[in-house]
């Protein structure tokens, strides 16, 4: 996808956004929609300022003064306005993520082509991949607003869009000078975008009410397809029991849980076991605990549910415990291991406890079965 690292700083994240929107999503209207989700007096939209959105979407500028006379006029926010198109800077260390995510949901994502959303996170995942600041001196920053480390992000199963275009902009805007991607963005063009078309994209929702709305209706659907069904040769000839149990089972394949437990963490633990965890434990929550929630009092059900709650209590009491063996080098080992003798007692003593207790949960649910094969 080019030749030039990405950076994910404004110009190239509005760039992309702009190439799959509608045609009513032009250069200005998409740097106008940007802006006001953190300014709402944002100037850019107002006639004459076509050269400082290009100087913007090109990364050849950031957001600055420009030529408004104003005068000494103050905005809501008491915020001096004078000669500037935007308060942008200002204003977005105290925005709320919450209300730039419903302002690009209303705003934004009605202007985007539907056919191209998954291009568009896709494209954008990429660009988070390639930016190796972001894995290095950045990655606190990175953390800060999208929730997760770029790791995890990367290997997310399905993206709250209007959520996720918002950790993008505040990021961008707070932490990238975007003339850093001066270069990459000549790269970000209809053939970079048209690239990501036959990838596998994580599942997509417009915001997080869709979300809920869509689990209910499954959840719904489910139970009623059963019923008008019993005979059908899918999962739903199954009883409610059966489905989740096969939920379940592939996930613990799909998700490496066999290797996780059978790792024994005292010694060592490659990091991208702790994040299928993540993902196992996403995987649960959307296609059982979710999905089957009006299964709640069903045995397999509360089993399944206290496996993965402890699984991924597990998981995290590891990544409390531990730290990378080197800088960059992606395996866990405790601590304070050869510093402290009790430590190390005391976590061998947990972690032994924890996998006994997934494994014995694992025999309730699988009848009898052991994850130590």
């Amino acid at each position: 996808m080019g030749t030039t690292e990405k950076k994910l700083c404004f110009g190239v994240f509005a760039k992309i956004l702009k190439l799959c929107g509608t045609s009513s999503l032009t250069d200005v209207k998409t740097v106008d929609i940007l802006t006001k989700a953190i300014d709402p007096d944002s100037l850019y939209a107002e006639g004459g300022h076509g050269s400082s959105v290009s100087r913007l979407l090109n990364c050849t500028g950031d957001f600055s003064l420009g030529s408004v006379n104003a005068g000494n006029e103050y905005n809501e926010y008491g915020t001096a306005r004078a000669n500037a198109l935007s308060n942008i800077k200002q204003l977005a260390p105290s925005a709320s993520k919450t209300e730039v995510s419903k302002f690009l949901e209303d705003n934004l994502l009605g202007l985007m082509d539907d056919d191209k959303k998954a291009q568009a996170v896709l494209a954008l995942l990429n660009v988070i991949r390639e930016d190796t600041a972001i894995a290095t001196e950045r990655s606190e920053s990175f953390k800060k607003y999208f929730s997760v480390s770029r790791e995890k992000m990367l290997k997310a199963n399905e993206v709250v869009l209007s959520d996720f275009l918002a950790n993008i902009l505040l990021y961008s805007v707070m932490v990238v000078e975007n003339r850093v991607g001066r270069m990459c963005v000549k790269e970000i063009d209809k053939n970079y975008i048209n690239g990501f078309k036959n990838e596998r994209a994580p599942q997509i929702w417009d915001s997080i009410a869709q979300k809920d709305a869509k689990l209910i209706e499954q959840a719904g659907l489910c139970n009623d397809h059963m019923e008008e069904n019993p005979n059908e040769n899918l999962v739903y000839n199954q009883t409610p029991s059966m489905q989740m149990l096969e939920v379940f089972k592939k996930a613990i394949l799909d998700y490496h849980i066999v290797e996780f437990i059978k790792h024994d963490p005292t010694n060592y633990l490659p990091q991208d076991l702790v994040f299928d965890v993540d993902s196992f434990a996403e995987e649960i929550e959307r296609n059982v605990i979710n999905a089957f929630v009006h299964n709640q009092k069903d045995r397999v059900y509360r089993m399944i549910h206290e496996f993965s709650r402890t699984l991924d209590e597990y998981a995290k009491y590891i990544g409390v415990n531990s730290q990378p063996i080197f800088k960059g080098i992606d395996v866990f080992v405790p601590k304070y291991r050869d510093e402290d003798t009790r430590f190390a007692r005391e976590y061998a003593h947990e972690v032994e406890k924890y996998r006994l207790k997934i494994n014995t949960l694992y025999g309730e649910i699988c009848d009898g079965d052991t994850l130590f094969v």
